[in-house]
């Protein structure tokens, strides 16, 4: 599948082509009739008019779901937006949900299996101080969260990013350096934000498509496959006439041997 990538990275169109990449992942990571349409499953989501958002897609295939009682989720970036988290206790697992963004929300308990820290993840970790805020945002490493709650070696049932960009850092560093943390993980959803494309050098390391195609690839080798992706209708425009989006929800499975 890889064999033309520089080639598709060269081409006049090259880079508008988050949603055209995503495709060929897409391809190449699901075999029919591995993945079904009734079995995945939309959890959490508000209407917002004609948008639905805050909702993830679930993968209830019995290889890959999530079992209650004992299943964990990572949710980082809440923005007070819980739909997610609290159908997912409902589903019967515990969830823990992080965001060091949200003003004069402290560490608590929402409710029984959902517990929120204000804290956020990141490729190592730090402080940000910020203006309207007495407190710096504090940030950790995926390794050190999971040893701070007492999860070092366990496995993550979903792991969700939504951190408004920051997601290619992370994973590259857990690509990069503690791909064993990403293989303890069954489902992850990424929203991902490649920008706009405007006929700009995707061939360039820096990049974001170039580094999103480089994450894909990764996760690829680690054997995850995509099951579902969706651009995001607010950050729709077009290029040359078709429509693309410079953000995207995208979800992968990895199945673990018994």
């Amino acid at each position: 599948m890889f064999k033309d990538f520089h080639r598709i990275v060269s081409s006049p169109d090259a880079g508008v082509v988050l949603i055209d990449v995503t495709r060929k992942v897409e391809e190449s990571f699901v075999t029919e009739p591995r993945v079904l349409q009734d079995q995945w499953i939309r959890m959490g989501g508000k209407s917002h008019g004609r948008v639905i958002d805050g909702d993830k897609w679930v993968c209830l295939d019995p290889s890959v779901a999530p079992r209650p009682p004992g299943c964990i989720v990572y949710s980082f970036g809440i923005n007070n937006e819980w739909s997610f988290d609290d159908a997912m206790v409902l589903y019967g697992c515990q969830v823990w949900s992080f965001d060091p963004t949200m003003a004069g929300v402290k560490d608590h308990m929402r409710r029984p299996k959902l517990a929120f820290l204000s804290l956020g993840i990141a490729s190592k970790n730090s402080e940000k101080a910020q203006t309207q805020c007495p407190k710096p945002f504090q940030y950790q490493r995926l390794a050190d969260i999971m040893v701070k709650l007492g999860h070092e070696g366990r496995h993550l049932d979903y792991l969700k990013l939504d951190i408004e960009g920051t997601e290619v850092p992370v994973m590259e560093q857990l690509l990069s350096e503690q791909p064993h943390l990403l293989t303890s993980v069954t489902q992850l959803a990424l929203e991902v934000h490649p920008g706009r494309y405007r006929g700009q050098n995707v061939t360039s390391h820096n990049n974001p498509f170039h580094r999103l195609w480089r994450i894909f690839q990764n996760l690829r080798c680690l054997g995850f496959k995509m099951f579902s992706w969706n651009l995001n209708p607010v950050t729709v425009y077009k290029w040359k006439g078709v429509q693309r989006s410079a953000c995207y929800e995208i979800v992968w499975m990895r199945e673990t041997q018994p």
